[in-house]
C-alpha cells in the first residue's frame, strides 16, 4: 500500500518540512481516490518551490510520467530537481513556462494517456505574477537567500503595488480567464486544485490576497460545477486527518469547499 504519511505527523507544527509532509499526505489520498495509474500523465502547474505534490507522488509510489510547469528559473530548477530526486523511476520533464504558455504549446493527445492536472494553492502566486513587473517577479520568486520575514515583506510590496495601481479586479479576471482557457486547451481527465486561506498571508497584512484568490477559486468552481466531484467524497478524505485543535487547519485546509476536483 502507498504510504500516505499520516503516521509521520505526531503533533501540529509550523515547521516547513512538517507542513509539506502533512499536505502531501492529503494529496496522496486524493491520488488514491482518483485511482491514478502509472499510465496516467501528471502535470503540476504553478509549482513554485513546493515539494508537496512530488512528496505525495513519492508516497503513492508513482513511476509514470510527470511534467512540472514553473516560469521562474530559480523555482523551476529547484522543483524539477526535487521531482527527479523523489521519483527516480518516473519520467520527469519540466517546462519553464506560465500555465497559459504551456497550454498554448501542448498537444492534448499523448499516446492515449490521461492527463491529471494538479496545483497546490496556486492562485495567490498567479495573482501576484499577473500584474508584476519582471523586477518584481525576480524579487518575489528568486528568494533562495532571503529570510522568512524578508520573503513576506517582498510579497506584501508586490501585493500593495497591485492595490495601489487598482489592478486587483483585473488580476482576478486575468487569472480566471487564463485558467479556464488553459484547462479547456489541455483537456485533462481530472483537475485538482486546493486553495485554502493562507494564515501566513493574513498575519502579514495580505488578507485581501486571500480574498482575491478565493474569488478566482469560486468562479472556477462555478464554471465547472457540472463536472465537480461531490464535496461529500472529498470531505471523507479530509476527515481522516487530525486538525491538531487548530482552527485554521479545521476550517480551511480540511474543508472540502477549498479543494476542487473536476472530472472531465
Amino acid at each position: 500500500m502507498p504510504d500516505n504519511g499520516r503516521y509521520s505527523i505526531k503533533k501540529f507544527s509550523q515547521e516547513h518540512f512538517v507542513w509539506e509532509e502533512y499536505i502531501s499526505g492529503i494529496w496522496c489520498e486524493i491520488f488514491s481516490f482518483l485511482e491514478v495509474k502509472n499510465e496516467d500523465f501528471v502535470v503540476e502547474f504553478a509549482a513554485g518551490r513546493s515539494s508537496k505534490i512530488s512528496e505525495a507522488l513519492k508516497k503513492y509510489e508513482y513511476s509514470g510520467q510527470a511534467t512540472v510547469i514553473e516560469p521562474n528559473q530559480v523555482c523551476f530548477e529547484s522543483v524539477t530537481k526535487d521531482y527527479r530526486s523523489k521519483l527516480p523511476f518516473a519520467v520527469i520533464t519540466g517546462e519553464k513556462k506560465t500555465f497559459q504558455e504551456y497550454a498554448n504549446d501542448m498537444t492534448p493527445a499523448r499516446g492515449g494517456m490521461k492527463a491529471i492536472l494538479v496545483a497546490n494553492h496556486p492562485i495567490d502566486d498567479m495573482l501576484l505574477a499577473s500584474k508584476a513587473s519582471q523586477e518584481d517577479l525576480d524579487m518575489l520568486f528568486d528568494w533562495t537567500s532571503v529570510s522568512h520575514e524578508e520573503f513576506f515583506s517582498i510579497t506584501k510590496k508586490v501585493w500593495d503595488k497591485i492595490i495601489r495601481e487598482d489592478n486587483v479586479h483585473a488580476a482576478v479576471e486575468d487569472v480566471y480567464n487564463d485558467l479556464v482557457m488553459g484547462i479547456e486547451k489541455i483537456q485533462p481527465a481530472y483537475l485538482v486544485i486546493s486553495q485554502y486561506d493562507s494564515i501566513t498571508l493574513e498575519r502579514n497584512g495580505m488578507s485581501g490576497l486571500n480574498s482575491a484568490a478565493r474569488e478566482v477559486f469560486v468562479m472556477l468552481a462555478k464554471k465547472f460545477r457540472d463536472q465537480r466531484v461531490d464535496s461529500i467524497d472529498i470531505q471523507r478524505i479530509l476527515d481522516g486527518y487530525d486538525d491538531f485543535n487548530d482552527r485554521h487547519i479545521r476550517e480551511q485546509v480540511l474543508n472540502a469547499d477549498n479543494w476542487l476536483i473536476i472530472r472531465f
